[in-house]
């Protein structure tokens, strides 16, 4: 809970500093952001502590951080064939799926590795999209390729001649 020695922010955003807008009195600090803005900084009274109800508790704060982003480690597919999505291991109570769930594929062979009949290979994500989500509905679930591959320039094809009428199929290079 907070004391009235903590500081309380007051912002005021269409004012702006080093003018006459701003009101410099007894018992408040102008604050300058950085950013050619002004906030006035004052102490708290009672009457901001006593309510309290308005501000974010730690429940509001996890309440919309959750189905984010929650990494569950890998996840190891049947290098042979065709596996369903994720069953457990979760963020959940007792290892639940939840929104959010990601799992990196491991254990893929390119080619040959599916998910529900989807194509994986190593480094792609599997992540839920609702919580409790079914381990063989695709609505259920998003696969992202991470598996993109490096393909160096062709070199055969650059000239340092920047004079390049005429020349067809190739491009200039910086010497």
């Amino acid at each position: 809970m907070p004391t009235s020695t903590e500081i309380f922010i007051n912002a005021e955003l269409p004012k702006r500093p080093y003018t006459n807008q701003f009101p410099f009195t007894s018992g408040h600090v102008p604050v300058a952001t950085g950013v050619g803005l002004q906030v006035e900084a004052r102490a708290l009274t009672a009457a901001d502590i006593s309510d309290m109800s308005s501000y974010a508790t730690q429940n509001d704060l996890s309440n919309v951080l959750a189905g984010l982003w929650d990494d569950r480690g890998a996840y190891t597919v049947n290098a042979a064939g065709n596996i369903n999505y994720p069953s457990s291991a979760g963020s959940g109570v007792a290892g639940a799926l939840m929104k959010g769930d990601i799992f990196t594929v491991a254990g893929a062979v390119a080619g040959v590795s599916k998910i529900n009949n989807i194509a994986v290979n190593n480094g792609d994500t599997v992540r839920a999209l609702v919580d409790n989500p079914s381990a063989t509905d695709n609505a259920h679930w998003t696969i992202a390729e991470n598996n993109i591959g490096y393909v160096p320039e062709n070199r055969a094809n650059k000239t340092t001649d920047t004079d390049l009428s005429g020349a067809t199929g190739t491009y200039p290079d910086t010497p």
